[in-house]
C-alpha cells in the first residue's frame, strides 16, 4: 500500500448534454487506510482552486472539495442522494446530488484495487437551492507520471 505521494496526470472528461470539456492536471496521489486521495489546482477564469478527490474503497464513495475563491464539496454514492454545498464571497447555496453511476476501475493486472492507473466514472443529477441545474456524466484517469 502507498503511503507517500506519488506525481500523477490527471485527465478529466465531462459531459452535459451534448457539451464535452476535457481537461488535463498534473497532481499528487497518496492512499491511506482504505482511501485514495488525489490533490492538484484548477484555473478557473483567473482564480486558482485546490481540489481534492477521496475516493473510498470501502464505502464505494467518491467526494470531492474545492477550496479557493470558489468552494464547493460533492458526495457521490451510486443510488443515492448526498448534500454538498457551493460557497462564494459570502453566499452559500445547498447542493445535492443523485447518482446513478458510479464505478472504479484498474488495470487488469492490478495487485490492489487502489493501484495507479485508475479510472472513476460517475453520473449525476445536479440541484442547487432545489432547483435542477442538470444531467452530468464525468470519467477521471488518473496515470503516474513517469520521470526520465
Amino acid at each position: 500500500m502507498q503511503s507517500s505521494k506519488t506525481r500523477v496526470r490527471i485527465t478529466l472528461e465531462s459531459r452535459q448534454d451534448d457539451e464535452v470539456s476535457v481537461h488535463t492536471y498534473t497532481g499528487d496521489w497518496a492512499v491511506r487506510n482504505r482511501a485514495a486521495f488525489l490533490l492538484y489546482e484548477e484555473a478557473e477564469d483567473d482564480r486558482k482552486l485546490r481540489t481534492t478527490v477521496r475516493w473510498d474503497e470501502e464505502l464505494r464513495e467518491l467526494k470531492i472539495t474545492r477550496r479557493g475563491d470558489v468552494e464547493t464539496e460533492h458526495h457521490f454514492v451510486q443510488g443515492a442522494r448526498r448534500r454538498g454545498e457551493y460557497r462564494l464571497t459570502g453566499s452559500r447555496l445547498l447542493m445535492e446530488t443523485e447518482t446513478d453511476y458510479l464505478a472504479m476501475a484498474t488495470d487488469a493486472g492490478a495487485e490492489s484495487a487502489l493501484e495507479l492507473p485508475m479510472t472513476i466514472e460517475w453520473k449525476y443529477r445536479l440541484w442547487m437551492s432545489e432547483e435542477p441545474v442538470g444531467y452530468f456524466q464525468l470519467r477521471l484517469h488518473i496515470q503516474e507520471v513517469i520521470e526520465s
